[in-house]
């Protein structure tokens, strides 16, 4: 990610030489835009990825917690008291 980055940085920023203004705008804006698309690659979007995926990939085992649920003292050894 890094390297494609900064080939296409690198790329956008000799086209910002051009002496066409059109071309030069084109070449500036896109090597500052994919810049930033890399910074919050690395910064925003984890956290935002922590935030928003909330779903449980662990399985339970149903059978157990149903004789958990079951069980006199809620969990507890049958044998103490």
């Amino acid at each position: 990610m890094w390297i494609t980055t900064v080939v296409l940085v690198v790329g956008f920023g000799i086209l910002a030489t051009s002496d066409f203004r059109i071309n030069s705008d084109m070449g500036l804006l896109s090597a500052i835009v994919i810049f930033i698309a890399l910074i919050v690659d690395f910064t925003i979007l984890p956290s935002a990825l922590l935030i928003f995926d909330r779903k449980s990939y662990v399985k339970e085992d149903v059978s157990h917690a149903n004789e958990l649920s079951q069980s006199p003292r809620g969990g507890a050894a049958q044998g103490q008291q």
